[in-house]
C-alpha cells in the first residue's frame, strides 16, 4: 500500500485508510493530527538525502531554471526548510497545497513548469516515485529518476528515462 501512495499527499493516504481500514473509529484528520505530531518529534533526526545538497548545487550550475514540485505540505515542507535553506536556489516551489490534483496527476509539474517559463520537453525532472514518474511523464517531461525509495524495475516500469542509484550517480551522469 505505501508504494501506491508514495508521492501523493498524505491527505490521499489517510482518507483511504480512515474509509477502509477504519470506517467510522477514526477519521482522515485524526492519523494526519497523529503524523504531523510523529514528523515533529522525529524530524530532527532525519538527514537529508545523500548527495542532495552538492546535487543541486552542481544543477545551479548547468541549468538556467530549478523547481521544485512536491507533494509535501506547505508545513512539512517549511520545516525543512528552516533545517536545510536551500529554497533559494529554486525559482518555482509546488508543494502539495497549491494544486487541485497531485502526484500522480501531472498538475504539480504542470504548474512548475507555468512558473519557470519552459517547455516540458525542454525540462529534466528527478523523481523517486512511481506517482512522480507518471506525473511528470504526462506532463511531457524526461524523468531522471534515483532508486533511494524503490527498486529499478519499479521506477523503470514508471516509465523514468534514466536511473540512477543516487544522487552521486546523477551527478556524474550530468556531467
Amino acid at each position: 500500500m505505501f508504494s501506491d501512495f508514495k508521492g501523493r499527499t498524505d491527505a490521499d493516504f489517510f482518507g483511504y485508510v480512515a474509509s477502509e481500514f477504519a470506517p467510522g473509529c477514526t477519521s482522515a484528520a485524526e492519523l494526519d493530527a497523529y503524523k504531523r505530531q510523529q514528523y515533529l518529534d522525529l524530524f530532527e533526526k532525519v538527514p537529508l538525502m545523500p548527495g542532495a545538497l552538492e546535487f543541486i548545487s552542481v544543477a545551479r550550475l548547468k541549468f538556467a531554471r530549478i523547481g521544485l514540485a512536491t507533494s509535501a505540505t506547505a508545513r512539512d515542507f517549511s520545516l525543512a526548510m528552516r533545517k536545510y535553506p536551500i529554497q533559494n536556489w529554486f525559482q518555482v516551489i509546488i508543494t502539495g497545497e497549491d494544486t487541485l490534483w497531485h502526484k500522480p496527476h501531472p498538475e504539480p509539474y504542470l504548474k512548475a513548469l507555468a512558473g519557470l517559463q519552459v517547455n516540458a520537453e525542454d525540462t529534466l525532472v528527478i523523481e523517486d516515485s512511481p506517482n512522480g514518474i507518471l506525473a511528470a511523464k504526462s506532463a511531457g517531461c524526461t524523468v531522471a529518476a534515483i532508486t533511494t525509495t524503490f527498486s529499478a524495475a519499479q521506477i523503470s516500469s514508471a516509465g523514468a528515462d534514466f536511473v540512477a542509484r543516487s544522487f552521486f550517480d546523477l551527478e556524474q551522469a550530468l556531467e
